[in-house]
């Protein structure tokens, strides 16, 4: 696996029909955005968070395979590495709790920047790459103060993302 396919595709602000409008996948008021119907209903796990049971990031960056992901995750720092590592605590959750899902890429920032409080990293609108399909993310991922080891996370998988979407979010159809 490549970490730093996983990073950021694109920071935009959330201004589409992806999402409901005034919400986004944590149900959290988006501020001066109004609400508005959405096309379709809500994927009724976009209201179910998950929480890990294990952490499997620390795993696959010892694998002898992520060695480039090693040395790329070594070149960055602070808010930047916090990200990459929880992209990839992201990717392996789903993986392990939906065989039918291979995610190949993530893009945290895809509607809307994320943002940390504290330890915390905040996913609010991201999208996930599975089988050549975007589907909509959030998540929140904390790390232990000072280190980039995962101390909690949990994620919501939402709705498949409308193909008519992919270019204007930078999300790719392949590679």
């Amino acid at each position: 696996m490549e970490l730093v396919r996983a990073s950021v595709i694109a920071r935009k602000s959330l201004d589409d029909a992806s999402l409901p409008r005034g919400r986004d996948l944590t149900g959290e008021a988006n501020v001066g955005v109004p609400e508005a119907p959405r096309a379709e209903p809500v994927d009724p796990l976009v209201k179910s968070w998950i929480s890990a049971k294990s952490f499997l990031a620390a795993d696959v960056l010892k694998d002898p395979r992520s060695q480039q992901a090693r040395v790329a995750l070594a070149s960055l720092t602070g808010a930047d590495k916090h990200e990459q590592v929880c992209a990839l605590e992201a990717m392996e959750q789903l993986r392990q709790d939906r065989p039918d899902f291979r995610p190949t890429r993530l893009a945290p920032h895809a509607f809307r920047n994320g943002f940390s409080k504290g330890s915390t990293l905040h996913v609010t609108a991201g999208a996930i790459r599975s089988n050549r399909v975007w589907y909509e993310i959030a998540y929140r991922c904390r790390l232990e103060p000072g280190s980039q080891k995962i101390v909690g996370f949990e994620y919501a998988l939402g709705a498949e993302i409308a193909r008519t979407l992919w270019d204007e979010h930078g999300l790719a159809p392949v590679h």
